[in-house]
């Protein structure tokens, strides 16, 4: 019984670990068609936003257009972006 329930606990921490999500980043420019994509991970959360720290996936190496502490914080109708530079901009769904 004692390893069922350890083979079940290591089961579900990895498909915790490997949840997915897309996002829709407006206003991002680097071409994410052309690297295939950005990763990140979740850093924040509350009722009302999630927070994002995003880059580029690590075989793109020098070629990426973003640095590796860009934080995306998206709501139901806003989203803010920061860049570690002190770049920074927000917008609402209207």
């Amino acid at each position: 019984m004692k390893k069922l329930a350890l083979a079940l606990g290591l089961f579900f921490s990895a498909v915790a670990a490997e949840y997915t999500t897309t996002l829709l980043f407006v206003g991002l420019e680097p071409d994410s068609q052309a690297i295939g994509g950005y990763v990140g991970s979740v850093i924040g959360t509350d009722a009302t936003a999630t927070t994002y720290s995003v880059t580029c996936p690590a075989f793109v190496g020098e070629a990426c257009d973003i640095p590796t502490s860009f934080t995306i914080t998206q709501g139901p109708s806003t989203m803010h972006y920061a860049f570690p530079t002190g770049g920074s901009g927000d917008m609402t769904a209207g």
